[in-house]
Parts: structure tokens; C-alpha cells; sequence
């Protein structure tokens, strides 16, 4: 699902549908870390950023994923230099607390992240 934010923003945050063919996922089960990991074009530093699921996983909030952002994460120096920036992303669930079952999402490919320029820059 291609996103596009300005570069610089902090707000809202990045929110990531988590699903599979079937449709979102239920996260209610993921007991550990979540994160939503950023690779800038050209094979830059990989920004990782650290997720929260939403409550409600049964309802309206079921397979959303947010993580917040900061004026300095995405900006001209840690997405390669130049904009627009087509990133790709993923999300990576930990059912347990040891984090020894992962699942990396999407399973096929990755989604993109667009970023560009904002006027202030």
C-alpha cells in the first residue's frame, strides 16, 4: 500500500495495516516487540522505528500498527539525499516476548514509503 509523508513530519506518526490475503490481522496475540523497519533507496542506514498495535484488534482497530516519528527521522540525510525518496518498508510482529517467533510483513515484497521534499526545507 503505497504511502506518501513530507519530510520532516512527526505527526501523525506511520500507521501500517498489518494483514495477509485474508485480510488484516488480529494482533491481539503478539506479545512482543513490533517494528516497523524503513530502507532508504540506494541501500542507505535502515531506520527502525518502534511500533504499537491498536487496541480494539477486534474490531476497527484490527491489524493497524502505529509508530511515532520525530522531526529528525526522516529528513534529506537518512533517506539518501535526494527527494522524492520511494523507502521500502516492513513490519516485523513478535508473537512472544523472547521474540522467538517472528513474522515479517508484507510476507512477499516490501510496501513503499514515499518522501518528499516539504517546502520549509
Amino acid at each position: 500500500m503505497p504511502r506518501t509523508i513530507k519530510a520532516r513530519d512527526s505527526y501523525p506518526g506511520i500507521s501500517v495495516l498489518v494483514g495477509d490475503a485474508n485480510g488484516p490481522l488480529d494482533l491481539t496475540t503478539a506479545l512482543g516487540a513490533i517494528k516497523v523497519f524503513i530502507q532508504p533507496p540506494g541501500g542507505g542506514s535502515l531506520i527502525t522505528l518502534t511500533g504499537t498495535k491498536r487496541a480494539n484488534q477486534t474490531g476497527v482497530g484490527k491489524g493497524w500498527v502505529d509508530a511515532p516519528l520525530t522531526t529528525t527521522t526522516l529528513t534529506s540525510a537518512t533517506v539518501g539525499g535526494s527527494f522524492p525518496a520511494d523507502c521500502e518498508t516492513e513490519v516485523q510482529v513478535a508473537w512472544d516476548v523472547g521474540a522467538t517467533q517472528i513474522t515479517t510483513f508484507p510476507q512477499s515484497g516490501y510496501d513503499i514509503l514515499t518522501v518528499e521534499a516539504d517546502l520549509g526545507q
